[in-house]
């Protein structure tokens, strides 16, 4: 979602919230990807569908539309506060300063080349991935970043050189988060496994079993198989129209890995494989 609309007046409800007690959801936090963008880079449409991020994914190409993605070892700890005293003995945040700690290990001489550049100043725009298979920063990216990295040489015999540094910026919000739709290859236009549901609401193979609430000739789930998964099990409930259309049972092996959903309608949906609740837009 957008960010939200604040309220005006003391008097305001409070949002949804969801705990479970027999199957939480938790996510892992280590960013492994950071796309970065120029400052004037336009917005995307949708920046959940996989054939917006695949026109503007590219590491060589010029143009304000292109997107460079660094593989990286990343956290995000916990933003400062900005507060302001005012009249009355209260107290406002106006912003908060967000912080993305970052390690480049791949220190070849393109990389660094763009770190040298990197170090003339000025502001990007840029969106994280983390291990999850989360997507953090929207359609227009997160904005008003400094982006600083620099040439890190440890002593030591088993030392590597690296880029450490770090994307700074203020918002008064935390960062827009989706599903990735990004797989770190092209999109797929076709996929190798495929679950059915024309007898029944269940079908299983290669690992993965996919359930739906009963019988249904249009709905699918595909994806890639992989030979032997093993690794602990995963549960990723697929919604559309905000309602639970599909869960999907499978090893942690295919976490990050693409799959396609076609639903009820027969409209369809590419993501990839997360332990918890994707949201596929409406049928």
């Amino acid at each position: 979602m957008a960010n939200p609309i604040c309220p005006s007046g003391c008097d305001s409800p409070l949002p949804p919230v969801s705990f479970d007690g027999c199957a939480p959801e938790i996510n892992n936090s280590e960013i492994w990807k950071l796309f970065v963008a120029k400052a004037n880079t336009p917005a995307f449409s949708d920046w959940t569908q996989p054939t917006e991020w695949a026109a503007r994914l590219d590491n060589t190409a010029s143009g304000d539309d292109k997107i460079r993605q660094l593989t990286i070892t990343g956290d995000k700890p916990q933003p400062t506060s900005n507060t302001r005293e005012i009249s009355g003995g209260r107290s406002q945040v106006t912003d908060k300063t967000h912080v993305v700690n970052i390690t480049i290990d791949e220190t070849n001489q393109i990389n660094h080349d763009f770190v040298r550049y990197m170090e003339c100043g000025g502001q990007v725009v840029i969106w994280y991935q983390t291990k999850s298979g989360h997507l953090y920063g929207g359609n227009s990216g997160i904005t008003g970043v400094n982006l600083v990295l620099d040439l890190v040489l440890n002593r030591g015999a088993d030392e590597i050189q690296t880029y450490t540094g770090t994307a700074t910026w203020r918002s008064k919000f935390t960062e827009e988060r989706t599903v990735s739709p990004i797989t770190g290859a092209a999109v797929p236009v076709s996929f190798d496994t495929s679950l059915t549901f024309t007898g029944s609401g269940t079908d299983t193979e290669a690992g993965v079993t996919a359930t739906i609430a009963a019988a249904n000739p249009t709905a699918k789930f595909e994806f890639n198989a992989i030979a032997t998964p093993i690794g602990t099990p995963i549960t990723m409930n697929i919604n559309v129209s905000g309602s639970l259309f599909m869960t999907i049972d499978a090893p942690s092996d295919y976490l990050g890995q693409p799959y396609r959903v076609t639903k009820t309608g027969g409209g369809t949906y590419i993501g990839t494989f997360i332990n918890g609740t994707v949201n596929a837009g409406t049928n």
